[in-house]
């Protein structure tokens, strides 16, 4: 099936370009195998000799036209790509910071009485590529802190929970251990003190992040506008 889309000019005689310089070279390497053609006539008939040309001819044919298609795609569509390709380069601390983004965004809209948003939304509205927030949305989703909300085209979200009983914590916590488990290490000297200091991190980290939820963050942007 060909998608039904429209192809800026510059990217569709980029791609021509680029088939049609493909075909042309194509075109010549088929005349000179061609002429041989009549020498290897007098051993196998030049019927049997045109077969093996005809089909490799009309294999690279539809694949310089796959070609030139995938060029002008990728001109038309460089800064998305580009965009997705960021995505890679994040992060774990990027991912958190996120993931907060994109709960306060979804907590937002619904405390506004606004319609769910779905990838492609929140990824505009934040400025951020749409294979992070996918990324982002899947743990989140999983816990049930985030709810999928089927529309006519596009799968949208909508927090799973009241906005109020959502700490940042609850968002930190899903996004570092959704996916995994804790790594035992051997036991020597440096063991209980380096587990002691962490817990003390962790500790102080959830106390932080506790003592605000979605629904007062909410109210802060609200206050600020």
């Amino acid at each position: 099936m060909i998608p039904n889309t429209q192809v800026n000019w510059s990217a569709a005689l980029a791609g021509g370009l680029m088939g049609g310089s493909l075909w042309l070279l194509l075109n010549i390497f088929n005349a000179f195998q061609l002429s041989k053609v009549v020498g290897m006539s007098k051993i196998y008939g030049t019927a049997l000799a045109v077969i093996p040309i005809f089909l490799i001819g009309l294999y690279f044919s539809w694949w310089i036209v796959l070609f030139g298609a995938q060029v002008a795609y990728a001109l038309q569509n460089r800064q998305h790509y580009l965009q997705e390709k960021k995505a890679d380069s994040v992060n774990q601390r990027g991912r958190e910071y996120v993931a907060l983004r994109v709960m306060t965004n979804l907590a937002r809209r619904f405390e506004q009485g606004a319609e769910p948003s779905t990838t492609t939304e929140i990824a505009a509205q934040l400025g951020v590529p749409v294979r992070l927030v996918s990324r982002v949305l899947q743990p989140l989703v999983e816990a049930q802190l985030v709810l999928e909300v089927v529309g006519e085209k596009e799968v949208a979200y909508a927090p799973g929970r009241p906005i109020e009983d959502i700490t940042c914590h609850d968002i930190l916590k899903i996004l570092r251990v959704g996916g995994g488990q804790e790594l035992e290490t051997r036991q020597e000297p440096s063991r209980p003190i380096v587990t002691a200091e962490f817990k003390k991190i962790q500790e102080a980290e959830q106390q932080a992040a506790s003592a605000t939820n979605l629904k007062e963050m909410v109210n802060r942007i609200g206050g600020s506008e």
